[in-house]
């Protein structure tokens, strides 16, 4: 599996803000929505840098409080990987 460059050092950058935000009392589901929404960035860099060898047709979606836009400090991102019928099993793995 392909390393985004970088990717690791901007989810821990993204942790401490938010930590810094909760600190400061900020509205909780305001703080999910812009954990969702770095999430979605983060995501995104990922997926671009992996579609390149993916089949066509192949998408990633958010799903869970990922996907509803609200994501706590400490959740996870549940992503859904689609692929296409006609991919094949090689082009998949």
């Amino acid at each position: 599996m392909a390393r985004v460059s970088g990717l690791g050092e901007a989810i821990e950058i993204r942790r401490k803000e938010l930590r810094e935000c909760l600190a400061r009392s900020d509205d909780g589901l305001a703080l999910g929505r812009r954990n969702a929404e770095s999430l979605d960035g983060l995501v995104r860099t990922a997926f671009r840098a992996a579609a390149v060898r993916a089949p066509v047709g192949v998408a990633v979606a958010a799903v869970g409080s990922h996907g509803r836009g609200a994501v706590s400090l400490r959740s996870d991102a549940d992503l859904r990987i689609v692929v296409p019928p006609s991919a094949g099993e090689q082009e998949v793995t």
